[in-house]
C-alpha cells in the first residue's frame, strides 16, 4: 500500500472476504446488513464473544416473545430473531477483523446459535396452543423437537465436526443455517406461525434422514 487508493482497494478486498460459503441462502442478505454494523463495532472496545453473548439474550427474548398470544407481541419477538441474525453475523465478522477467531470462539458460537433455535422451537407451539385455545399440538410439537436435536446432532457428526467440506455437505450446511428465521418472520405477520409448526415437524426429519442418506452417495461424504 503507498497511496490511499490502494489503502482503499484493500479496505474493500477485506470486506468482500467477509462472508462465508456456509451462509444460508436467505441469510447472504442480512450479511451485507452485518458487514455495514461490523464496520462501526470494530472501532469499539468490545469482543466477538461478547457481542456472540448480545445475540443470545437477543434471540432468547425474541423467542419468548414469539411464544406469546398477544399479536403485536409476536411480532416483535419475530423481529428480534430477526436482529439476532444480523448480530450472529456481527460477531464472526468482529473476530476476523481483529484477529481474535479461535475454536473456543466458534463453539461458543455455535451453541448460542442452537440455543436460540431450540428456543425458537419452543416458542412456536406455545404460541400456536395460546391462540386458538386448544389447538392440536403435542404430536407436532414432539416431532417439532426431535427433529431439530436429531438434525442439530447428525449435522455436528457429519459437517461440523472436522475442516471440510464436500459440494453436497455445503448445501446441506446452509439449509441448516438461520435461514428459517425469515420464515418465522413472515409467517408471525400473517398470524400462520401453525404452519411453520406442522411444516418443520415433517421438514426436520426429513432434513436429517436426507443427510444421512446423503452419506451414500459420491459425492456425499467430505472433501479431504
Amino acid at each position: 500500500i503507498r497511496k490511499p487508493e490502494d489503502a482503499s482497494r484493500a479496505q474493500e478486498r477485506l470486506w468482500s472476504s467477509l462472508p462465508r460459503e456456509s451462509d444460508g441462502y436467505i441469510a447472504r442478505f442480512d450479511r451485507v446488513l452485518s458487514i455495514a454494523l461490523s464496520k462501526r463495532l470494530i472501532a469499539l472496545p468490545i469482543t466477538p464473544n461478547q457481542l456472540t453473548t448480545l445475540g443470545l439474550a437477543v434471540g432468547l427474548l425474541g423467542a419468548a416473545l414469539l411464544a406469546q398470544p398477544s399479536y403485536p407481541l409476536c411480532v416483535l419477538g419475530a423481529l428480534l430473531l430477526w436482529s439476532c441474525c444480523i448480530l450472529d453475523g456481527c460477531d464472526g465478522e468482529v473476530a476476523r477483523l481483529k484477529l481474535l477467531d479461535s475454536p473456543a470462539g466458534a463453539r461458543f458460537d455455535a451453541l448460542a446459535d442452537n440455543a436460540v433455535h431450540l428456543a425458537v422451537f419452543i416458542a412456536i407451539p406455545a404460541h400456536v396452543a395460546a391462540a386458538p385455545p386448544g389447538a392440536e399440538i403435542l404430536r407436532p410439537a414432539l416431532a417439532l423437537l426431535s427433529g431439530f436435536l436429531l438434525s442439530a446432532f447428525w449435522t455436528w457428526r457429519l459437517i461440523l465436526r472436522a475442516p471440510g467440506r464436500s459440494p453436497l455437505q455445503r448445501i446441506f450446511e446452509r439449509v441448516a443455517s438461520r435461514d428459517f428465521l425469515y420464515l418465522v418472520l413472515l409467517l408471525a405477520l400473517a398470524r400462520r406461525l401453525d404452519w411453520f409448526l406442522w411444516a418443520a415437524a415433517a421438514g426436520s426429519h426429513l432434513f436429517w434422514a436426507a443427510l444421512l442418506a446423503s452419506q451414500m452417495l459420491p459425492g456425499g461424504k467430505r472433501a479431504p
